[in-house]
């Protein structure tokens, strides 16, 4: 028998996992999708919202929070760039206006989340379960060039460098993804990305 309290964490769980694999819904779509009330799924994400579950960026688009994020990236020794890495993803975002992300590396295996969407031509949504396996080509700089592939989807292309590594062979990677293999200013692109993983460098050591 399903009992009040075995529904809300269903609908706890159903929440959190359709916005961090469907971060291109809206919440409304996404409400409806589930079989929520809208009103209630608001009210719901803002509770989430208020302890760090979800978190809202300024374009209003909804993510795991740096409390989900802690708790999922400390099970990797990770932890620590939970809470500074989505302030400097959204920055790289707007800098780029590519998809930018935190990937997790762990042999031929990449997992991408959490991500700020890029706009425009350069929309990315990952993979629906954001797992990749990879190959990687050097660029001759601490930023290196990936080819992502996920199932019979076409192959995504990102710039990553890394920033940390954690526990069981685990690697924190920082970048952007493109559905393309030649970025229109690839310098220029590498160089945000350097940017941006020297910001996460700089808050961790604080």
């Amino acid at each position: 028998m399903t009992t009040p309290y075995d529904r809300a964490v269903d609908r706890f769980i159903d929440l959190c996992d359709g916005f961090r694999l469907r971060p291109a819904e809206s919440p409304r779509a996404l409400f409806e999708d589930l079989g929520i009330p809208v009103s209630s799924g608001y009210r719901q994400a803002a509770l989430f919202e208020r302890h760090g579950i979800l978190q809202q960026d300024t374009d209003g688009c909804l993510s795991l929070g740096p409390t989900a994020l802690e708790i999922g990236l400390s099970a990797l020794g990770l932890g620590r760039f939970a809470a500074v890495t989505p302030p400097v993803l959204e920055q790289l975002r707007r800098a780029t206006r590519m998809t930018s992300c935190l990937a997790i590396h762990s042999g031929r295996t990449l997992r991408i989340g959490p991500m700020s969407l890029g706009r425009g031509h350069s929309h990315v949504v990952p993979a629906s379960d954001g797992i990749y396996t990879v190959s990687r080509a050097d660029t001759g700089r601490a930023v290196h060039r990936y080819v992502l592939l996920a199932g019979d989807s076409a192959p995504t292309f990102g710039f990553l460098t890394p920033i940390g590594s954690g526990q069981d062979d685990a690697h924190a990677l920082l970048g952007v993804l493109a559905r393309k293999s030649a970025f229109s200013d690839a310098t220029a692109i590498a160089d945000r990305v350097e940017r941006a993983a020297a910001q996460i460098a700089d808050a961790v050591e604080a």
